[in-house]
């Protein structure tokens, strides 16, 4: 699945690394790879949302130091 465009977003978070697509999926849009990192029920919650998506990577990554001695 491709990224999609800049253009395509009908919300942005405040810190300009997520973005929401009208269908309510949210995508992480700055660095070198784009992902969906979730789903939003309503744009105004897309910053709760980006704190869930920012927690559940920070989790995801120590699961994976430990599992893999990182």
């Amino acid at each position: 699945m491709n990224a999609p465009n800049k253009s395509d977003f009908v919300k942005v978070s405040e810190c300009g690394k997520y973005g929401l697509l009208p269908n309510t999926e949210l995508w992480k849009i700055a660095g070198e790879h784009s992902y969906m990192a979730g789903y939003v029920m309503t744009p105004e919650n897309i910053e709760f949302a980006v704190d869930e998506a920012e927690e559940e990577m920070r989790c995801l990554l120590a699961d994976a130091r430990i599992e893999f001695g990182l």
